[in-house]
């Protein structure tokens, strides 16, 4: 109704599109691929924790599994969600910080997450729970250099 209105004020009978659409529509190809390929990475993950989980043998696969492919899932609902409402969440601009306050806040958290991780790992002697463990603490120094490099980039880019 609102678009019909919009295109009557101007003198036109037909609708114009919102203005994400015109920006998606600018942008090509490279944007719609990335997305996609984000998706189809999440449901691969999904769908790996979800076999891992029921293949549990040892202590901790289930639930590394489950822990897995629900996550993955709700990742891939708000990427959706965001292509969607005109505003694509990029994983890179939800997980990482833009300054330095927050970046002090960030390295504590990933630190706890991080030695969490290996205190995990050294607790069992194999299976899912050292996997998760040490995959935990990668993941978590992993975060904390791209938090960092995307920080001071940001700080060179003001002046």
């Amino acid at each position: 109704m609102i678009d019909r209105q919009r295109a009557s004020d101007i003198g036109t009978d037909e609708p114009t599109r919102s203005r994400a659409a015109d920006e998606r529509a600018a942008a090509g190809v490279g944007p719609w691929v990335a997305f996609w390929a984000q998706l189809a990475v999440l449901a691969f993950l999904a769908i790996f924790g979800a076999f891992a989980a029921s293949a549990a043998v040892e202590p901790g696969d289930y639930a590394c599994g489950l822990i897995l492919a629900i996550t993955a899932i709700l990742l891939l609902f708000l990427c959706t969600k965001g292509y969607f409402d005109g505003n694509p969440l990029v994983l890179g601009d939800f997980l990482l910080v833009d300054d330095i306050a927050n970046l002090v806040l960030a390295i504590v958290v990933f630190v706890a997450l991080g030695v969490a991780g290996i205190v995990t790992a050294a607790s069992v002697a194999g299976g899912g729970l050292y996997v998760g463990g040490v995959t935990l603490f990668a993941v978590s120094v992993l975060a904390i250099l791209l938090s960092m490099k995307r920080v001071f980039d940001n700080l060179d880019h003001r002046h």
